[in-house]
């Protein structure tokens, strides 16, 4: 018997790499990766015969060929990592740089191409080295070598060039804006702090454009507080805090949260990096955890921002997350919210206070996507309304007990055809009742509770008087038609059961 067994993985799993859950810019950012390591390694070397050397990266798509390039300026692939450089999960004896798995380019090559090719000349080496890869082939055939291709170049020649032919996966239309908005992002602090150029070619008709990255500008304003107090000359704040968060004695965050000048539902939110280079939160994919964002109607979600830089942490192979629990992300979120809310610059506070412009319209655009939101559950509603039991309907109760720390206003006599009403409002805080909104009525009063802690009221009420309030007007709105209306044409609370019933089994969607 054998007593050894073969982990070696076979050629057949560069066919399985193309069913990777990737996404084009996340793929193309593995090519860059490289780039800028071999750079980094070799940007002192190349220096000294290049005083004003940095680096170039070109990125060419041809939706009418099909065809990807990838071409950049830095150190090439030197002879001691080409074979590691083209061997499966072989990783890099430095592990601490961008290319620290040993599986970017040939995962990122398989997904996009059957066929791709590099082409490369290290720098101090006087040869030009290249390799062609026809999956189809290799794994047919099971080929476990294949022949590298040389010719003579000048030794101070240094590039990388890789062409993705007969793509699978070619970019059009939106998604190349959404490339080039990503990997500007993905990479600005990069961009900023290593000299490196990415330039982007669509086709051959479009010109060759420089991703340039424009970060937000931070709102400076007086506090809500004084806002609100009507203080002259209140002074204004620049809304921004640097972070710089220990977890324990491996693992730490820095960087900064901020408030925007112009709020924005699809750009505000935190990028999230390591070593400079942004894992989560690009483009319109920002990281936004309802602890601390809330829903997306809130002016928190529309507001906060910042560039969190983790040390310590561990990512997936394809560098689009942490490897975290979900207890370890709450822990994470609970120091985040300590530090960006503290009284002498508490950012959420003012995030959700501030009313810069009162009484503006909403936004079309933001508008129209809250109203398409609601209408996507419309169907799910109508088929808990299907299955609701009508025999099941509770009676306007005369009282309702609430918990002590509830809230409860108290309106003046609303008269209405000769009969006088006293409306209580009351803010219940009862994590135990399933109902969203309940009624009750002895005499002349009447009783209108909402849970607070329920998830309908978790998920779109803000702490903003104004939202509070139209929320309140509603259920007054609907107990009052309910009393005075109930019994005329459909039995009494079938309303509102019904509207309970939804809320109960639909809750809202948040991050």
């Amino acid at each position: 018997m054998n007593n050894k067994v073969d982990i070696a993985p076979k050629v057949g799993y560069l066919q399985i790499l193309s069913s990777i859950n990737y996404r084009e810019w996340y793929a193309l950012a593995e090519f860059i990766d490289n780039s800028i390591q071999s750079y980094i390694e070799k940007k002192k070397s190349i220096k000294k015969s290049e005083s004003d050397y940095q680096l170039v990266i070109d990125i060419v798509i041809d939706s009418v060929d099909k065809v990807i390039i990838i071409r950049d300026n830095a150190g090439g692939i030197d002879k001691s990592n080409y074979q590691r450089a083209f061997r499966a999960a072989a990783r890099p004896n430095d592990q601490k740089g961008l290319s620290e798995f040993g599986m970017g380019m040939k995962t990122a090559a398989c997904w996009f191409s059957p066929k791709w090719e590099v082409i490369t000349s290290a720098f101090g080496e006087d040869s030009e080295k290249s390799i062609k890869f026809d999956i189809n082939k290799i794994v047919k055939d099971d080929i476990t070598e294949l022949d590298i291709f040389e010719r003579r170049v000048n030794a101070n020649k240094h590039y990388t060039i890789v062409k993705l032919n007969n793509v699978t996966k070619i970019p059009k239309g939106k998604t190349i804006g959404a490339i080039k908005a990503h990997l500007t992002e993905i990479y600005r602090h990069l961009i900023r702090n290593h000299n490196l150029k990415i330039y982007f070619k669509s086709s051959s008709s479009a010109k060759r454009e420089l991703l340039v990255y424009e970060p937000p500008k931070i709102m400076t304003e007086p506090f809500y507080a004084d806002i609100e107090q009507g203080k002259q000359n209140a002074k204004k704040i620049n809304w921004k805090v640097n972070l710089n968060i220990q977890l324990d004695k491996r693992r730490s965050i820095t960087g900064f949260a901020a408030l925007r000048e112009k709020g924005s539902t699809s750009q505000a939110g935190f990028s999230l990096f390591r070593r400079a280079r942004l894992i989560m939160g690009s483009g319109d994919e920002k990281y936004r955890p309802h602890k601390i964002f809330k829903a997306p109607n809130s002016y928190t979600y529309q507001r906060l921002f910042g560039d969190l830089e983790f040390h310590g942490f561990e990512v997936s192979h394809t560098k689009d997350g942490f490897i975290w629990t979900p207890s370890e992300e709450e822990k994470i979120l609970q120091k985040l919210v300590n530090e960006i809310n503290k009284p002498n610059k508490p950012l959420l506070l003012q995030a959700e206070k501030l009313r810069i412009k009162k009484n503006v319209p909403p936004k079309k655009k933001e508008n129209q996507i809250a109203i398409t939101d609601a209408v996507n559950k419309a169907p799910r509603a109508i088929e808990i309304i299907s299955n609701i039991n009508t025999n099941k309907i509770a009676p306007i109760e005369n009282k309702i007990a609430v918990k002590s720390g509830s809230q409860t206003v108290k309106s003046d006599i609303i008269p209405y055809e000769g009969n006088k009403y006293k409306v209580n409002i009351v803010a219940d805080y009862d994590n135990d009742h399933e109902d969203w909104y309940r009624l009750a009525q002895k005499g002349d009063e009447i009783q209108i509770v909402m849970n607070m802690s329920h998830q309908f009221t978790i998920g779109y009420l803000g702490d903003v008087p104004e939202e509070q309030e139209g929320i309140y007007l509603l259920l007054m709105y609907m107990g009052l038609s309910e009393i005075i209306l109930g019994g005329q044409k459909q039995p009494i609370g079938l309303m509102r059961h019904t509207l309970n019933s939804i809320l109960r089994v639909q809750p809202p969607k948040y991050k």
